[in-house]
């Protein structure tokens, strides 16, 4: 009997602190007002002299670094599959196995290419949206 009572009172506490636990004020911002991020920094080509430097939003100038890495480590990973497909066309001396090793894997390239444009694509379409 005490153990139902410890129990119960144990769930009703854990319940207590759950149902409270998620409650708080969330202040919604005027519709009328501009919600864009307030984290800017000065363009890396905008000369210091300038008066009318120009702002770009902290989140922007992220993600133009992140993507030129990301592209030069994806354009340096492609050049070299394609330069192994062509050293396997080249010593494969015809053989049926090693030619469609090379075929696939260019095939596969071309996917993984067209894959990384799409997704390009659509992150730089929300950045934009944002």
């Amino acid at each position: 009997m005490l153990r139902k009572i410890v129990l119960l009172m144990c769930l009703g506490l854990l319940g207590f602190i759950n149902y409270y636990s998620f409650w708080y004020q969330v202040d919604l911002p005027d519709p009328t007002s501009n919600i864009q991020s307030e984290w800017t920094i000065v363009a890396s080509h905008v000369k210091e002299d300038e008066t009318d430097k120009k702002k770009i939003p902290y989140f922007k100038y992220l993600a133009k670094i992140l993507t030129t890495y990301v592209w030069l480590f994806t354009w340096v990973v492609a050049f070299a599959v394609v330069l192994y497909a062509w050293f396997l066309l080249t010593t494969s001396q015809w053989t049926p196995e090693d030619l469609k090793k090379a075929n696939k894997m260019l095939v596969w390239w071309l996917v993984w290419i067209f894959v990384s444009l799409l997704s390009y694509l659509i992150i730089k379409v929300l950045i934009n949206l944002f």
